[in-house]
């Protein structure tokens, strides 16, 4: 948990750095609309992240309570970095600059969408991303976990 309440601050960091300047930030959709991810370029670091978001999960319940009853922030969803683990991720405000447009590729089920070091292949089953590390998230409606 404090590395979540970690990603906040840098959350907020991104937020004043990014109002300088739009940028385009690419990411992918599900052809359901349910699962999405985009990538911010030097969030948390200059490395970049994916953040990654699902609206309808059995799990959506627990990890916002999780997020309200550790660091007291409202659950966003999963951070895969450039290089390490993904995690869970917690936040108090918003992922991008509001003027910075989110530029989202539908990917179809079995395909894959790759940009950077990310790459995040659909199923059926659900969508697994992976960075240059090999770490990486898998999300469905059903189960979530990450390496």
């Amino acid at each position: 948990m404090r590395q979540l309440a970690l990603l906040s601050a840098f959350a907020v960091l991104a937020v004043g750095a990014a109002a300088a300047s739009a940028a385009r930030l690419p990411g992918l959709e599900t052809p359901s609309h349910n699962i999405s991810c985009f990538f911010i370029p030097d969030w948390p670091t200059e490395d970049g992240v994916l953040l990654c978001t699902i609206r309808v999960a059995l799990y959506v319940d627990r990890l916002q309570t999780s997020c309200i009853d550790g660091p007291g922030l409202d659950w966003r969803g999963f951070a895969l970095p450039r290089r390490g683990k993904a995690e869970v991720f917690c936040a108090g405000g918003l992922m991008h600059d509001p003027v910075d447009k989110l530029m989202f590729s539908l990917v179809g089920y079995g395909k894959t969408w790759q940009f950077a070091p990310f790459s995040c292949t659909l199923r059926t089953t659900g969508l697994t991303c992976v960075n240059a590390s090999g770490h990486g998230l898998f999300l469905s409606r059903q189960s979530w976990s990450v390496w």
